[in-house]
């Protein structure tokens, strides 16, 4: 597979930072999915516990210090495991994963899948990303000769826009295929792909929609009593 570049060009503005890209098109996904606009195979409560915070988690934030817990909102985890998945080209976990003792064959050839996966739906997701590359270098009072580009003249009469340089300028672009793809991703990975990315193993009885618990439930769970009336 080709190597993942950090930061394509993106001209006029800062480096488009694609593990950032990644994490805030997952929670568009996700946020559309609950609303009924996309269709993921993820229950509303799966997706809505991804994008739940922790507010009240204890641990900081840095991954040295917090090693082996899960921080919330799990979507950022996702997010991370998905993007170190596309640039190796097979399925990364954020934490070493715990490997069922006896790993059958059914689920080496869901790894296989998952593989292809990623392959295949990761790549055309970074060949969008990748393109995206603008530049904008105008020069009044040539904006009404830009082509397809709108011009919004309602903050201000056209005659202080000219004297000010004042203007808004809305260019719209199709960016609901990054969504698409995103969603397909999620829905072929399933319960078990994205609890696979999470270092969350399915063993038997495992409720198969289950995720992680927040650090601070954990915590108050160790902190409280047991047998308080002894």
């Amino acid at each position: 597979m080709e190597p993942l570049p950090s930061s394509p060009p993106s001209g006029g503005g800062s480096p488009l930072q694609l593990e950032e890209c990644i994490e805030e098109v997952l929670k568009l996904t996700l946020i559309s999915s609950i609303q009924g606009k996309l269709h993921t195979g993820l229950s509303n409560e799966f997706c809505a516990n991804l994008l739940r915070d922790d507010p009240s988690d204890p641990l900081p934030t840095n991954d040295e210090v917090s090693k082996g817990v899960i921080s919330y909102p799990l979507y950022k985890r996702l997010a991370l495991s998905l993007y170190k998945s596309i640039h190796s080209g097979a399925l990364c976990t954020a934490y070493k994963e715990v490997i069922p003792v006896h790993e059958d064959q059914s689920s080496k050839n869901k790894d296989k899948e998952w593989n292809k996966l990623i392959v295949g739906e990761g790549s055309a997701l970074l060949r969008i990303l990748k393109e995206v590359d603008f530049e904008l270098d105008v020069q009044e009072p040539f904006f009404s000769q830009l082509s397809g580009v709108q011009i919004y003249r309602r903050f201000y009469s056209e005659e202080e826009e000219r004297s000010n340089g004042v203007l808004a300028i809305c260019v719209s672009i199709p960016t609901s295929q990054l969504y698409v793809i995103m969603a397909s991703i999620l829905s072929g990975l399933s319960y078990s792909g994205v609890q696979k990315l999470l270092g969350f193993v399915q063993t038997i009885g495992t409720n198969p929609e289950s995720l992680p618990p927040p650090s601070s439930t954990l915590l108050s769970t160790f902190l409280a009593p047991n047998n308080p009336d002894v």
